[in-house]
């Protein structure tokens, strides 16, 4: 058996940290994006206001759902959006982006933002939904049903 070791072009210079990478490269005028993630792992979204946000100096644009093509897309099953519509399904969902011309900013436009949630009842972090279940079996009520 025979091994051939493949020598990436670029390796020297990614691992001695000369390499650049896109998030290197500054442009003149360049704009910023920043984006504001699901606060819960699953709701239905009540209302965005971008008002706050979009007063903020250098803020540029805030887009969200109402502001892209409703396309769908995913790997294996095209079930997700660039931003989340009606609900989130898991934090890592986006809910809208601000646009604006200084990194320093980015996090306060995007912040600005009044996301408004609605939980469903029931749902939250795994600690909170189990309490319940393991305080019966501490209790020596057996399985949580």
């Amino acid at each position: 058996m025979t091994t051939t070791t493949f020598v990436r072009p670029d390796g020297k210079e990614k691992v001695t940290g000369a390499g650049r990478y896109t998030a290197d490269v500054n442009l003149t005028g360049q704009l910023h994006a920043k984006l504001r993630y699901a606060d819960h792992t699953h709701a239905r979204i009540v209302g965005i206001d971008a008002t706050k946000a979009r007063a903020l100096p250098g803020v540029l644009a805030v887009l969200t759902h109402e502001d892209v093509p409703d396309v769908l897309y995913g790997g294996m099953v095209q079930d997700r959006r660039l931003f989340a519509k009606e609900r989130v399904r898991f934090e890592a969902d986006v809910v809208a982006a601000t646009l604006i011309r200084m990194a320093s900013s980015a996090s306060r436009g995007v912040h600005g933002l009044g996301i408004s949630p609605r939980a469903p009842r029931g749902s939250g972090s795994v600690p909170q939904c189990t309490a319940p279940a393991l305080a019966r079996a501490r209790n020596g009520a057996g399985c949580a049903r």
